[in-house]
């Protein structure tokens, strides 16, 4: 499904022991926190910390498991893809729910007023939720960077295949066409097959230099196309060769494929064309 999917693209190993660490700490932490801030309100024997750990444990365990609600419905009528909105705002109901459950499981936990309840969830949890917040911020940051990477890494590779089949299947391998604009104009491909994930508004988001092609896997290192300098991060760069092997390639990488004596009209034209596109470059 494209939610499972996407949900996934911003899910990595490394964040797992983020996870877990918030995790111990919201339960043992907030427990804690909850007896120093229940002695006050009830009797000895109610505030012992290993009643209040196993009250955190099973608030946050609670609190989990109906936050995977919103998800589940989500999937279950596709929400996101019949309204098309970002499948990150489903962090907002998934987080309501949380809290939601979390507070109920205290406030079962303890026969006392809903206002002190309030005080008292909020001197156990505050906290942790503040440290939570501080330490998932990065990591929601860092996920978003490498998905947004990898999702243009991904539709300039395709793009850029997308070219060489179109190519191949309506010209002659020593006659490909001038442009990429011709390819557009003569309903080889639609108009949206030749935009870059990052800049969506240009026509054309890529480089191509007309070139005699060869059968697929004959070994070449001739380009053929590639990205603008500004379709990926970090001055990475997607690169189609005249065989039809495409690979997203460093900057280094780059320069000396740039270098190589069959390349050199390439890397002419590519430096005049980038001079017009992308003058601060």
């Amino acid at each position: 499904m494209p939610l499972l999917a996407e949900i996934g693209d911003f899910l990595s190993i490394w964040q797992l022991p983020v996870v877990l660490v918030l995790a111990v700490a919201w339960i043992i932490w907030g427990g804690y926190l909850m007896r120093r801030a229940v002695r006050a309100h009830v009797g000895r024997r109610e505030a012992e910390l290993n009643r209040c750990l196993l009250i955190s444990l099973l608030a946050g365990l609670g609190g989990a498991i109906c936050a995977l609600i919103p998800v589940l419905i989500a999937l279950a009528w596709r929400l996101p893809d019949t309204f098309e909105f970002s499948k990150l705002w489903l962090a907002l109901p998934v987080a309501a729910v949380f809290f939601l459950v979390n507070f109920l499981t205290v406030f079962a936990s303890f026969q006392l007023p809903a206002g002190s309840l309030v005080k008292i969830w909020l001197k156990s949890f505050g906290p942790p939720l503040v440290v939570a917040v501080v330490a998932l911020v990065p990591t929601i940051w860092f996920a978003n960077t490498a998905h947004q990477t990898k999702v243009a890494n991904n539709k300039s590779i395709g793009a850029l295949q997308f070219i060489d089949n179109a190519i191949r299947v309506r010209y002659a391998p020593a006659r490909p066409p001038a442009s990429l604009e011709e390819l557009i104009k003569q309903n080889v491909v639609p108009p949206t097959s030749l935009r870059a994930y990052r800049h969506p508004s240009r026509e054309i988001g890529y480089f191509y230099a007309p070139a005699t092609l060869v059968r697929i896997g004959e070994p070449t290192q001739k380009l053929l196309a590639c990205d603008w300098a500004d379709n990926q991060s970090g001055d990475a760069r997607a690169a189609l060769y005249i065989n039809g092997y495409v690979e997203v390639v460093s900057p280094g990488k780059f320069q000396e494929l740039l270098a190589r004596s069959e390349n050199k009209a390439f890397a002419a034209a590519l430096k005049e064309a980038e001079k017009k596109l992308l003058p601060d470059k």
